[in-house]
């Protein structure tokens, strides 16, 4: 069930099948830039998730493969998360590590809060670097970021049954704050369901690094993450790093 959500089948069709020719391109972009002012805004929700971390070989087949269950808790800019189990799978033998993870958790967070002296240190010499991306850096079609990029409309495709528009947007410059990608748009909301992208310039140390998040809309227009995958390959001095992390939600609450 995860695996199709993280995971799904793209199928393309022939161009124009969905999407005629009464709008053109910059009319779509104009569309979809609308619609994602148009959703209703929450401040407090809870859901289950699911997040899994491969340690690939240099085949990107997984090693070890370390998934978390959790439950998730945010009210407005604050975000608790309850670790419920976790499991560590190598070579076949599945070993339960929810101790060892809710310990390094406290770790890692008493490192956040700056409670530790390594955590002090760690800021001021700049280590303990992480990627982290958002929507915000992925979203190319505001009235602002749309002058930074090209767009083209590419073959529409179907997405676990469901048509979708194929828009790709590619970055003017070669700069490490943009990304570009596929943008899987639904031809009658114009909601984006599905975004795969990647650095317009890769970050220090990274060869490739590949984002996929896909949303939905639950019912009184909220629009909410469904699922977030990165894959990073990357060259630290003489040890090279292929990893996948993804993560998937589900039973959303939205509370107000």
């Amino acid at each position: 069930m995860i695996r199709n959500m993280v995971f799904p089948l793209l199928v393309f069709v022939g161009s124009g099948w969905i999407y005629g020719q009464q709008d053109n391109l910059n009319d779509l972009i104009r569309k979809i830039d609308e619609r994602s002012k148009t959703y209703k805004e929450y401040h407090e929700y809870s859901a289950s998730a699911v997040s899994v971390y491969k340690e690939m070989d240099n085949s990107w087949k997984p090693g070890k493969v370390t998934s978390i269950f959790k439950q998730i808790r945010q009210v407005d800019s604050s975000r608790v998360e309850t670790i419920t189990r976790a499991v560590e799978i190598q070579k076949g033998k599945e070993t339960d590590i929810t101790e060892k993870v809710l310990a390094n958790e406290k770790k890692r967070q008493d490192r956040a809060k700056g409670k530790t002296e390594d955590a002090k240190q760690s800021k001021k010499e700049g280590r303990n670097q992480t990627f982290a991306v958002g929507y915000k850096e992925l979203y190319p079609f505001s009235d602002e970021e749309r002058k930074q990029y090209i767009f083209s409309q590419k073959p529409d495709t179907v997405l676990s049954g469901k048509p979708l528009l194929h828009i790709l947007a590619s970055a003017r410059e070669r700069t490490g704050n943009r990304y570009e990608g596929s943008y899987f748009v639904d031809p009658q909301t114009y909601d984006i369901l599905l975004i795969d992208a990647a650095p317009a310039k890769n970050p220090k140390f990274v060869k490739d690094m590949r984002i996929r998040m896909a949303f939905e809309v639950l019912p009184g227009n909220y629009w909410m993450f469904k699922s977030y995958r990165m894959r990073i390959f990357a060259s630290l001095l003489i040890k090279k790093v292929r990893i996948e992390a993804e993560e998937t939600y589900s039973d959303f609450t939205i509370v107000r």
